[in-house]
Order: structure tokens, then sequence, then C-alpha cells
């Protein structure tokens, strides 16, 4: 028997399902203007848990304020590696 794993939808409105692990799609995290980009990094990197949510949090605020879907057919997986995951049933 496999365990399921467990899926998220990206927050950047691309609607890709990500690992866990992952909080956006390679795509999506090109978009994030690159000062939310650093601040989540080095969150992350210090070890700052409440610092990273903070970080997090602007970054899911930017994607409600800045709603932009990659082109239809714009990312099969396999040019980001295939990190980013599978998109939904539409």
């Amino acid at each position: 028997m496999t365990a399921a794993v467990q899926t998220h939808t990206c927050p950047g409105e691309c609607r890709w399902q990500l690992p866990p692990g992952v909080f956006v799609c390679r795509w999506c995290w090109s978009r994030l203007p690159v000062a939310l980009r650093d601040a989540i990094t080095a969150s992350h990197l210090s070890r700052d848990p409440d610092a990273h949510v903070e970080a997090m949090l602007a970054a899911l605020a930017w994607y409600r304020e800045e709603p932009e879907v990659p082109p239809s057919g714009s990312c099969s997986g396999a040019d980001c590696g295939g990190r980013h995951g599978r998109p939904t049933a539409a």
C-alpha cells in the first residue's frame, strides 16, 4: 500500500498542484517581486518561523492583488524540471 501524497494548489493563481514544502511553482515564483522572494528565502534560511509566515502572508496578499495566470499550455512541467507539479482539472 502506498501513502497518499498531499498536494496544494499554487497560490499564484496558475492552479498547479504542488508537493508539500513547495510554496509556489517556478513560474509564479518568478512573478513575485524580488523583495518578497528575498524575504521568504531569508526567513526560511534563518529558521525564523514568525518572519517566514509573515513573508509568505505578504506574498499571498500580493498574489491576490496581482492576479495573473500563465498562458494556456505555457508550462508542461518539464520546462521547470517537473518541480511544480501538475495542473488541476478545469
